[in-house]
């Protein structure tokens, strides 16, 4: 008890354990060391030893320190990490209740009554523990900013806690991240450069530098919030490494570069990117890809190889606890860990101190989310934890519209620095000047457009996208379209198919290469990043930062000019209201105007201005804002999603390379299945023929009663139709 408390606390540098008050920042230093400290206080008891020889179960030991904690005013922060290294982050209201009154949150009970406080702080102060010369921790407020203090100083604890027994328990020693030589990889990175631009025109070579030497300017400003504002195919991935790498040669005490992606098809393009551009700096552990569908996911155990084996663990350690150098990981896996109130997904939080964090396609982020997210990313960029966070996309979302809800979160000036994002470069550079690659026709919206038409338009091309809505959709197009014997092989992406389905269409010939014939149907999933280029491209109406992502597919190397088609179909279905309205608002605003050029960054100002104006808290909601007044980590938590996971069910689709169920599920196994699960509405997978039972002791993971309900073009198919041969 004694030594697991003063490593947790402090470390142990005979198993190179970081204890809690060094892994935090150091603000929170005095909030960590009350945390490392306190608990595990409800184990200095009779009753616990009673759990330890296996006589009674069912034991809380966390709220004795808490209690403490709170009854002597010395952490709010600290209690708040106690109470939730096991059981997670509650609402406040109910943690306080345990300054005046030692009773068990949970229902379960203390190891600790009342009455043994006082023997059972003998014991502490008897293994050496005191608290003199400690000053008080910090209050839990009710701001974004605050909570995400406790959720840090919770990772600082669960992190050495982890560790430490994981030591005890088992001898595991947690691996040491390869440290990054940034001066070479800015080297590598140059000469990757060097060998760029084969096909290009002129004037995207032209913008691409220019956003370059932006970025290399902007890396000697001081750290801070940044944005990049540039258009599709101008070099916007190298361009922010570029300022990441310089920008950590400029300020020494940044440790680490965390990228953070919308979808997983951008991820992987962006992790070879990197792997091209910086060579030796990836290997070694210095890169980490944290998401489902990273190699390191699919190597299978290997006990007759001890290094591949080792090489894994250590990719599983480090995305638990984030200490590589460079991460790449996916907006969902970052933001909502910043607003978690789970002890695991809380663990890496302190590794995002110090660090440069890259959020591309900002645009993607939900509307009713901006708010909440700017707020915590301005406290990130605070001098308390050292952050500089760079927000691009070709679409600025109108992110200065929360610069007020910021302000407002917390008067103090010395702990709210508000939100004055700085340009890496200025719209006055003539980026979307230069990269003007197509033209595009409204037309097709002033009427309805039936299936039929459409798929005849695509079927008469040797190579065109088509983005559409909804999964159904495009399906429905796929279909249509392979029934016309069209000019080009057809290729279909949705989520319908399951991750590294999608991926080996994307990583096909006929789509990374525009110089083949191809006809891909798509839904959105394919047109923020990804690094497609088709001269034809259509899209079904949806809001104009949507379209100008899709238009961002066409003619990306600036050969000639590309054709943008913006269409109605004749079934509008959005997915969502909040896609609907701002499907509707594009609409009404190219009606008023006549024709919107998605080229122009103006267009946007106006577009979400108008948007956000209808909303009466723009960038939030009154539920979402009333769980944080109430500091209610779990209801946070619960409202603060990217991906709505309502009513969804996983089904384990038989693609090749799915790990076969084992007769006892592990964590493992989920682990290793995520690239090959599809996600379903519940009501119509378990109104499908198709669907079998669930797994083994899961509620919502399903596996497919016949294989012939996966299809390899069109994914899962839930009907009662035969798959198309």
């Amino acid at each position: 008890m004694r030594d697991h408390t003063r490593n947790v606390t402090f470390g142990n540098p005979e198993i190179g354990l970081q204890g809690a008050a060094s892994r935090c920042p150091a603000f929170l230093r005095p909030d960590a060391t009350y945390a490392g400290l306190f608990h595990d206080f409800g184990k200095y008891s009779a009753m616990f030893l009673q759990r330890l020889q296996g006589k009674v179960s069912g034991l809380d030991h966390w709220c004795p320190g808490t209690h403490f904690l709170l009854k002597k005013d010395l952490s709010e922060l600290a209690a708040a990490a106690v109470h939730a290294h096991h059981v997670g982050l509650g609402k406040w209201a109910q943690v306080t209740c345990l300054k005046k009154t030692l009773f068990s949150v949970e229902g379960r009970t203390p190891t600790i009554s009342a009455d043994q406080l006082k023997a059972a702080l003998e014991a502490f102060v008897a293994d050496g523990f005191t608290l003199e010369g400690m000053g008080r921790g910090r209050k839990l407020r009710a701001t974004v900013a605050s909570m995400l203090d406790a959720r840090m100083v919770l990772s600082a604890l669960v992190d050495a806690d982890y560790a430490d027994t994981a030591h005890h328990m088992r001898g595991e020693v947690r691996p040491k991240a390869e440290a990054l030589d940034v001066d070479q990889a800015i080297k590598n990175l140059q000469t990757y450069v060097g060998t760029l631009g084969m096909g290009a025109s002129q004037e995207v070579l032209e913008a691409r530098a220019a956003l370059r030497q932006a970025a290399v300017a902007a890396a000697e400003l001081g750290r801070g919030l940044f944005t990049l504002e540039a258009p599709t195919g101008s070099g916007k991935t190298l361009a922010m490494l570029e300022f990441a790498l310089r920008h950590m040669q400029r300020h020494l005490e940044l440790q680490r570069i965390v990228v953070a992606l919308p979808f997983l098809s951008i991820t992987d393009q962006t992790v070879n990117e990197y792997r091209k551009a910086l060579k030796e700096q990836t290997d070694q552990g210095r890169l980490l890809e944290h998401t489902s569908l990273a190699d390191w996911r699919r190597k299978p155990r290997d006990d007759e190889n001890a290094s591949e084996d080792a090489e894994r663990r250590a990719e599983e350690a480090f995305s638990e606890d984030w200490l590589p150098p460079i991460i790449v990981t996916t907006t969902v896996q970052l933001f909502e860990s910043m607003f978690s109130d789970r002890p695991g997904a809380c663990r890496k939080l302190c590794s995002l101190a110090n660090s440069v964090i890259l959020v591309d396609e900002v645009q993607t982020l939900p509307r009713p989310l901006l708010s909440a997210t700017v707020r915590a990313l301005a406290r990130l960029a605070h001098p308390d934890y050292g952050c500089s966070a760079v927000l691009s996309t070709a679409t600025q979302p109108g992110i200065f519209t929360f610069a007020s809800a910021v302000a407002k979160e917390n008067e103090e000036e010395e702990f709210n620095k508000g939100w004055h994002p700085v340009p890496i470069i200025s719209r006055n550079a003539g980026l979307y000047e230069l990269t003007r690659r197509y033209t595009i026709d409204w037309n097709l919206c002033d009427t309805a457009q039936n299936w039929d038409t459409m798929a005849e338009a695509l079927a008469d091309h040797s190579r065109a996208l088509c983005i559409v809505n909804t999964r159904k959709h495009a399906r429905l197009l796929t279909e249509r379209v392979l029934a016309l014997s069209p000019r080009a092989e057809v290729r279909h992406i949705s989520t319908n198919m399951c991750a590294q389905h999608r991926r080996s269409v994307l990583a096909l010939d006929g789509i990374t290469d525009r110089s083949k014939p191809c006809i891909l149907i798509s839904t959105q999933c394919v047109e923020a990043g990804v690094d497609l280029d088709f001269p034809f491209v259509y899209r079904a109406l949806a809001p104009l930062d949507a379209i100008a992502q899709a238009a961002g597919r066409c003619n990306r190397a600036g050969a000639g000019t590309g054709q943008v088609y913006v269409f109605r179909p004749e079934e509008e279905v959005y997915p969502g209201k909040l896609y609907q309205q701002g499907a509707e608002q594009a609409d009404s605003l190219r009606k008023q105007v006549n024709h919107i050029d998605p080229q122009d960054p103006s267009a946007f100002d106006t577009f979400f201005e108008r948007l956000y104006s209808n909303e009466n808290i723009p960038g939030s909601t009154k539920e979402l804002e009333q769980a944080i007044q109430a500091r209610d980590f779990p209801e946070v938590a619960r409202i603060y999603r990217l991906i709505e996971h309502n009513d969804v069910v996983h089904v384990l689709s038989p693609y090749p390379g799915t790990p076969d169920v084992p007769g006892r599920l592990t964590s493992r196994f989920f682990r290793e299945a995520q690239p090959f699960v599809v996600d379903a509405r519940r009501n119509e997978a378990l109104e499908s023929v198709w669907i079998g039972s669930t797994l083994p002791g899961t509620e919502d993971w399903y596996a497919l009663s016949d294989a012939e309900a996966y299809d390899a073009m069109l994914g899962l198919r839930l009907d009662k139709e035969l798959p198309v041969r």
